[in-house]
């Protein structure tokens, strides 16, 4: 489809340099997203854009499909240490699962 991590990417540092909010939705699967490998991707994506808040959000899917449908991953650490990585990692970004106001922000 042609659009993928990359744009993503850099669709964020565009809001972040016109001084907009930038929140990342991230669809969360036990299993896949708190392998370490996909951590290590969701905190330099959050440390390119500028996240300032992540909202956790469930992929609600049905797992015994998707687990059949992807290719094996490394074995997760649990989602509660997976918040607790992104806590230390990405110091200052809020979690949650809404969004919150800005106060009085300008985007250029």
């Amino acid at each position: 489809m042609g659009y993928g991590l990359d744009e993503v990417v850099e669709c964020g540092r565009v809001m972040c340099a016109a001084g907009g909010q930038v929140c990342l939705n991230l669809l969360t699967f036990p299993g896949l997203t708190d392998s370490p490998e996909e951590l290590d991707r969701t905190v330099s994506a959050c440390r390119e854009m500028g996240v300032e808040q992540i909202q956790w959000r469930s992929l609600n899917v049905d797992h015994d499909w998707l687990l059949e449908e992807l290719p094996a991953t490394s074995p997760g650490v649990g989602m509660l240490e997976a918040l607790d990585r992104l806590r230390r990692e990405l110091p200052g970004v809020q979690h949650g699962n809404f969004t919150r106001p800005v106060a009085a922000a300008t985007i250029r």
